[in-house]
């Protein structure tokens, strides 16, 4: 898909909304890229149970800020995509609530930028790096 943008796993498995981390230090990177001026969606994060009923928004917190630009966390919604785990219910196709993590460049800048964060569910921490570029 190319257009403004440019949406790219560069590791890991499949990308996971519902984020059940088995490892309490799991760790994947992204990237992205966005023209100047234009926030860029990074990544989205919700969790529910086994019968599809959301159990509340995972937090978000930054642990190296980008040295262009800002990162901000915002409530929103997700359709899941992700095939169930063993024995729970499948929810593919359903919204539900979650925290959207965007990047906003500094005005005027062009270039690559990151920054690292991390996601706090029931089961582990997610350590994600956002890779961005700015064109």
């Amino acid at each position: 898909m190319r257009r403004s943008l440019t949406i790219a796993l560069l590791a890991g498995a499949a990308v996971t909304s519902q984020a059940h981390a088995q490892d309490s230090r799991q760790s994947r990177q992204f990237l992205r890229s966005t023209a100047p001026g234009q926030d860029v969606l990074v990544q989205h994060y919700g969790q529910w149970d086994q019968h599809c009923t959301p159990s509340g928004l995972p937090s978000v917190s930054v642990v190296t800020n980008p040295s262009h630009g800002s990162v901000s966390v915002r409530t929103g919604t997700e359709v899941v995509s992700n095939p169930p785990r063993v024995g729970a219910t499948d929810c593919r196709g359903k919204t539900m609530p979650a925290s959207l993590v965007w990047y906003t460049p500094a005005a005027g800048f062009k270039g690559r930028d990151s920054f690292v964060y991390e996601v706090h569910l029931p089961h582990g921490t997610l350590h994600d790096t956002a890779i961005v570029d700015v064109r």
